[in-house]
Order: structure tokens, then sequence, then C-alpha cells
């Protein structure tokens, strides 16, 4: 059964969430770049791609966004913290 991802307001929060959130990596970007490399930065890209795949499919399904897909949605995200908990 899909999951009622649709209540407006709330989506449209966290899409603005994350535009500012987009936003300030872009401006972080712009900075001069250290000396040091930041290789997890790499995995968390592939993390996000992997929600924007599911989110995708979800969408293209034309349905909702199913219970399995928010637990790998959940799991991917997990995953981002993990990643950046272990490199700080």
């Amino acid at each position: 059964m899909p999951v009622p991802l649709t209540v407006r307001r709330d989506l449209l929060q966290v899409e603005e969430q994350l535009r500012r959130i987009a936003a300030l990596l872009q401006k972080v970007a712009a900075k001069p770049a250290g000396n040091k490399a930041h290789p997890e930065l790499a995995e968390v890209a592939r993390r996000f791609t992997r929600v924007g795949d599911t989110l995708q499919k979800s969408l293209d399904a034309g349905r909702g966004v199913t219970a399995t897909q928010v637990r790998s949605i959940a799991t991917q995200l997990e995953a981002v913290a993990a990643t950046l908990r272990k490199h700080a």
C-alpha cells in the first residue's frame, strides 16, 4: 500500500529546505578549496542519488511512495549520517 506523501504543505516545506541546503552548498563550494580531500562526499552524493532514484521510480509508476521505498530512503539517509559522523 502506498504511503500518502502528498500533504502538499509538508512536501513544500521539505522542498524549501532542500533548496535552501542546495544554495548553501553552492556557496560552500564557491569558497577556496582546502588542502584536505573529502572522499566521504562522493559516498554522500551516491546515497542522495539513490534517494532521488527511489522517488523517481515512484513517480514513474504513477503511485505514492510505498512503505518499502520509505524504508529504502530512510536507510540511505541513515547511511549519509553515518558517513558524515565517521569522517567528522
